[in-house]
């Protein structure tokens, strides 16, 4: 999902110029044209709010476990890690893993 927001946020303000100067190039009407734009125009924002949204959302308990596994292989390896008060999201487990794969000790990554 990620991937496609990203593509939809560089390419689609370029999509609607074309269509737009398209249909008015060749004498269309102007109602449905702007009505499709805005249409495409709120595709990516629509993408980021669900990514939002999601990130947001708490872990599923399996999910949870493996959270709780790789905080504490973490903290055993040195590392600060954050507390975990309050419910688990897929935002902190992405905090999480980010802090993983920028650790210098790469052999932590192997027992994952």
């Amino acid at each position: 999902m990620a991937c496609i927001t990203r593509f939809a946020i560089r390419f689609i303000p370029t999509l609607v110029i074309f269509t737009l100067t398209w249909q008015i190039a060749l004498g269309g009407q102007l109602g449905p044209e702007i009505a499709t734009v805005l249409f495409a125009c709120f595709l990516p924002m629509q993408g980021l709010w669900l990514l939002g949204r999601r990130s947001l959302t708490p872990l599923p308990p399996i999910l949870l476990q493996w959270f709780i596994d790789v905080r504490n292989k973490l903290a055993a390896s040195g590392q600060g890690v954050v507390s975990t008060e309050g419910t688990l999201t897929y935002q902190a487990l992405a905090d999480l893993l980010k802090r993983a794969f920028k650790q210098p000790d790469k052999t932590f990554l192997n027992d994952l």
